[in-house]
């Protein structure tokens, strides 16, 4: 509905036994949806892959327009980045020289992964996270990216080596 500039559309389910339908409706014109506020203080361009990923976001969201699922923005920037084999990797997690985990993480230049999220309240428990997060691995930073409605968050958290 977004993309195609539809604001009411009826949405049916053929799954189930009967088929099942609503009716969903938006009040956001394309307009609205391409007016939003990029925050960039806390984002630095640690190579020149970092800066390729927030312009081709900041792309993405020129021409699509904010509010849509989040999934559809990390999708199109793994996509452009490289692809899913080239982007996804596993990081290894340890504590203390205890391997505890791998995770798979998007890591779009060396030792730089990226999260995208969207946290409309208290995003400081989020970045609390990332933070922990990065400590247990041998990465430089996490690139996050926060899509609160009109508001386009781009910070950098840096390992506490790094710092």
């Amino acid at each position: 509905m977004f993309l195609l500039g539809i604001p009411r559309a009826k949405l049916l389910n053929f799954r189930p036994a009967k088929i099942h339908g609503k009716i969903l409706a938006t009040s956001l014109t394309p307009e609205a949806r391409r007016y939003f506020n990029v925050i960039s203080e806390r984002w630095k361009d640690l190579t020149p892959a970092c800066a390729a990923l927030r312009q081709t976001l900041c792309d993405l969201l020129q021409d699509w327009g904010a509010f849509l699922e989040i999934v559809l923005y990390q999708e199109a920037l793994i996509h452009f980045l490289g692809g899913r084999s080239h982007i996804e990797q596993s990081v290894s997690l340890r504590r203390n020289e205890l391997d505890l985990s791998a995770q798979r993480m998007l890591i779009h230049a060396p030792g730089i992964a990226f999260r995208l999220t969207a946290v409309t309240q208290d995003q400081r428990h989020v970045e609390s996270h990332l933070h922990r997060l990065l400590a247990l691995t041998n990465l430089k930073a996490i690139q996050w990216i926060n899509l609160n409605h009109a508001r386009i968050e781009f910070t950098t958290i840096f390992s506490k080596a790094e710092e």
